[in-house]
């Protein structure tokens, strides 16, 4: 799997950046995606970046992937040049870093691999599906993801998350598992952003490895 950057910049045709952010309405609220009754739970530390700091930390991670080093153990690191970090967000920079060593950390318990440009996988990813964007789970140096094609946001939206594709389920529960927090929950809280984001191309709900809030981006 290719960078996932490099993949939305060309993907979000005609975006400043290589990540469409979604635009968050100042009044109102997103559709709610149905979801089936839960009882009462601790709710997840996930929550939404503001437009403006989720494309300052996109703009940041874009700039520092150019630095990615792969060690020989199979770790990441940044080797940017000070003059470089130091005219970057001290916020984004400080939020990557400590998403890049959780990452890290997990990489040398043997639960995730790496590869070329930033890729991390397991043996045990699932494949992705292409129907109007694409659906999938996936991972890389600054975070993880999941994604959700025109198709699967139209079910989740009219009939309920139960009724994705197979691997529109699997891609939910995966992020949901590192997450922290049930599907259910997950969809309730970000699936109607994710339908706003979606243009007809599918939309995708992103998240540090550092944990804190996630961003929904346009495929």
């Amino acid at each position: 799997m290719g960078s996932y950057l490099a993949f939305c910049a060309k993907a979000c045709a005609g975006a400043a950046l290589a990540l469409c952010m979604i635009t968050t309405p100042m009044a109102g609220q997103a559709p709610a995606a149905r979801v089936t009754p839960t009882h009462a739970s601790a709710q997840p530390a996930l929550s939404l970046y503001s437009n403006a700091r989720a494309a300052s930390l996109t703009a940041t991670a874009r700039m520092l992937e150019t630095y990615l080093v792969r060690n020989a153990n199979g770790t990441l690191s940044l080797n940017a040049p000070a003059g470089v970090i130091n005219g970057l967000p001290a916020a984004d920079v400080q939020t990557l870093g400590t998403g890049l060593n959780a990452l890290n950390l997990k990489i040398t318990a043997g639960q995730l691999l790496t590869g070329s440009g930033g890729t991390v996988f397991d043996s045990k990813t699932a494949g992705f599906a292409f129907q109007g964007g694409w659906t999938g789970y996936g991972r890389t140096w600054w975070g993880y993801y999941f994604c959700l094609s025109h198709y699967d946001i139209y079910r989740m939206t009219n009939f309920g998350w139960w009724s994705l594709t197979g691997a529109g389920i699997a891609a939910i529960s995966a992020f949901s598992g590192i997450a922290g927090a049930a599907v259910g929950i997950v969809v309730g809280l970000y699936g109607g952003w994710m339908y706003l984001a979606d243009h007809g191309n599918g939309s995708c709900l992103n998240a540090s490895w550092a944990g804190g809030p996630g961003w929904v981006t346009s495929q």
